[in-house]
């Protein structure tokens, strides 16, 4: 926090004494502390709504409602350590692989609760199914 001789500086008045410069100095500090909350909130629900967004993409092109599709490697591998069957890597597209799933009801919630940072999952189960995409993905064993 800034001082009340840097902030008497800033202020460039020399009328005010030391507990008006206080008090603007905590005003100040407080609005900044607003507008940082409210920057904060805003890019978290920008965050969100593209993550939304994303997610309704991915949906958008879903061949039916046994099986699930997404780009997002990391979702991808959350999915395959929560124990998803991985039914196939579409790999048409040379810029973006398409991770194709077996679909459950609970599925929706789940992917969602894990862009939203709101699920766990087993670290070495997790790290375990990165490997594996990553294999999966670089070779011609599932196409």
């Amino acid at each position: 926090m800034l001082g009340v001789e840097r902030v008497k500086e800033l202020i460039n008045d020399p009328n005010l004494s030391d507990k008006e410069v206080e008090e603007i100095r905590d005003g100040l500090f407080m609005l900044a502390e607003v507008m940082f909350e409210q920057w904060q909130a805003e890019r978290i629900k920008a965050k969100k709504e593209k993550e939304d967004k994303d997610n309704q993409n991915d949906m958008k092109n879903q061949p039916d409602n046994n099986s699930f599709t997404t780009s997002d490697f990391y979702a991808a591998a959350f999915l395959v350590a929560k124990g998803y069957t991985l039914l196939g890597i579409d790999k048409a597209d040379s810029r973006r692989f398409h991770f194709i799933f077996t679909n459950a009801p609970d599925r929706p919630q789940l992917v969602s609760a894990f862009f939203a940072g709101l699920v766990e999952v087993n670290a070495k189960a997790f790290v375990t199914a990165i490997k594996e995409l990553k294999s999966l993905m670089y070779n011609d064993a599932m196409s």
